[in-house]
């Protein structure tokens, strides 16, 4: 006999009247109930469904692990002890005894024994304890020397005894470390430097905090130097002068002319600065320029030339700080977060993800985990609050000017536009807006008129062009017909002309004349005379 279920589950065939999934989610019902004048029928059908399932399935449980009937009577105490019956025989048949190939319940035990699926006692471990400690007592002789002494006196070791440093040892170790000078940069190879230094990354630093690091750089804030060469101060030699201890200096330029000019000495073959090893300038530069005819000042456009450098290897320039505290906070491997204080330096040490952007144009270009130390700001060019990345590849996140948010900036590098001036292409390089000056339409042809707008025929450039066109083969037609004209008249001169010759040089030089009245200003439509025959 089947036992007895009164709980049913309501309203649950295929084409039942409920409200969809989606629709009872937004509903304003599952905040507010039901309105007391108006109740959907399919939207209460949907929450009678939900809630009737559920305790169909419950009662359906109790039912299989119980085997008692679930009545719908309303004894609530009647129904909760069933329930507990029903999880307690569901463990009971369902959960197996603990052995060495699977997890279950495990027995204690007080006795010694060789059982795999008994667990024992707090109380027989210490008894094991306490009797392993009477066995070697027992086994091990007071009268027994190690080393020459008795087991019933102090054994004195050395550091050599056990292998370890001795005090002097430790000492001269510590005094060789102190040799290097607090700030001194040194070459490491690896992103983070070793306990008790800093990365050379421009970071500001509690001078109070680190004092004898302030003596090196008493304005409070670290060289950067990635990416940078170190080079010897001049010291009024006069090799480099005018320069004072730390002071940064841009790298010298090459220069080279997109359009190819005639005075043009040297030029490269492309306008790739990548192709060409070059670092990105900060900027334009003013210089005096010497051409064929004269001389004057001009103004490079950064997209035209770059700045040199030598082979290198890059390191990590990192500075010894001096600080007592930081060995300790270096080794700790607490995750802890980073406080920083109104003055940018670091309250309490810890992690921070640090988001990084160039220092010229101000794009991001990564983010990493740094750990900063107590009274230690954050590398040059980065910033803690993460950019919203833009949806378009045309598309970059920088960071404002004056540093205070992040701004999408367009991204055309790598097309080509074009100069509304002179219609010659020029390939993008920088990010920003496009300059007034370029447009990426292309012009259909060479005589093209930027309106600001669209390229337009440029009719009266088409013009000038086909009468310099028409010229210049006038001019060839007619030198050829004078040298022609001179080697006969040569030949009539001396006597030696055929009738043929003189009749020849008839007819070349009226061609000469024809060539000479033609109207060039009817150019492209002009009617060429007819090249004699002989």
């Amino acid at each position: 006999m089947s036992q007895k279920n009164d709980f049913k589950a309501f309203s649950i065939s295929n084409n039942a009247n409920v409200i969809s999934q989606e629709k009872y989610e937004q509903s304003q019902g599952l905040q507010t109930g039901f309105s007391p004048d108006n109740v959907p029928t399919h939207l209460l059908n949907k929450v009678l469904r939900q809630s009737s399932t559920i305790s169909s399935v419950v009662a359906d449980f109790i039912v299989t692990q119980s085997g008692n009937d679930v009545l719908d009577d309303g004894d609530i105490v009647k129904l909760t002890a069933q329930l507990n019956k029903a999880l307690e025989q569901k463990f009971t048949t369902e959960i197996p005894g603990a052995s060495l190939i699977q997890k279950g319940v495990v027995q204690l035990t007080d006795q010694v024994g060789n059982s795999d699926t008994l667990a024992v006692t707090q109380k027989l471990v210490q008894e094991i304890v306490n009797s392993l400690y009477e066995n070697i007592n027992s086994r091990v002789s007071n009268s027994r020397k190690v080393n020459g002494k008795v087991l019933d006196e102090d054994i004195n070791l050395n550091a050599a005894d056990v292998g370890a440093y001795s005090r002097e040892e430790i000492d001269k170790q510590n005094k060789e470390a102190n040799n290097i000078p607090v700030g001194v940069p040194i070459p490491w190879p690896l992103p983070y430097p070793p306990i008790g230094y800093l990365n050379c990354n421009g970071s500001a630093f509690n001078k109070l905090q680190y004092p004898k690091l302030a003596e090196a750089y008493p304005d409070g804030r670290l060289p950067d130097l990635r990416g940078e060469f170190i080079r010897g101060w001049d010291d009024s030699r006069g090799v480099d002068s005018g320069r004072g201890i730390v002071s940064w200096q841009e790298g010298s330029y090459l220069v080279q002319e997109i359009n190819n000019p005639p005075n043009c000495v040297v030029n490269f073959s492309l306008n790739n600065r990548a192709e060409l090893n070059w670092d990105v300038p900060a900027g334009n530069v003013k210089v005096n320029g010497r051409g064929i005819g004269g001389a004057g000042n001009w103004i490079t456009d950064t997209n035209f030339f770059g700045v040199t450098r030598p082979r290198n290897i890059a390191f990590n320039y990192v500075v010894r700080a001096a600080c007592g505290i930081m060995a300790e906070q270096k080794n700790s491997l607490e995750p802890e977060v980073a406080v920083l204080g109104k003055d940018g330096l670091a309250e309490k040490p810890g992690w921070l993800t640090i988001y990084h952007v160039a220092p010229y144009s101000r794009e991001f270009i990564f983010a990493r985990p740094e750990y900063l130390m107590e009274g230690i700001g954050l590398p040059a060019s980065s910033y803690i609050d993460a950019p919203e990345l833009p949806d378009s590849d045309d598309k970059v996140v920088c960071r404002s000017e004056d540093g205070k948010y992040w701004e999408i900036v367009p991204d055309y590098r790598g097309k080509t536009a074009y100069n509304t001036q002179t219609c010659l292409p020029i390939g993008i390089t920088e990010i920003g807006e496009l300059s007034d000056s370029l447009t990426f339409r292309k012009p259909a042809t060479h005589f093209d008129k930027w309106t600001g707008k669209e390229w337009v025929v440029d009719e009266v450039a088409v013009k000038a062009n086909q009468i310099e066109q028409a010229e210049q083969q006038r001019d060839t037609l007619r030198r050829h017909a004078n040298e022609v004209v001179t080697l006969l008249q040569h030949t009539v001169d001396v006597e030696m002309a055929t009738e043929a010759e003189k009749i020849a040089l008839m007819a070349w030089k009226k061609y000469f004349v024809l060539l000479s009245r033609v109207d060039i200003l009817q150019a492209p439509d002009i009617k060429w005379p007819e090249q004699p025959s002989h």
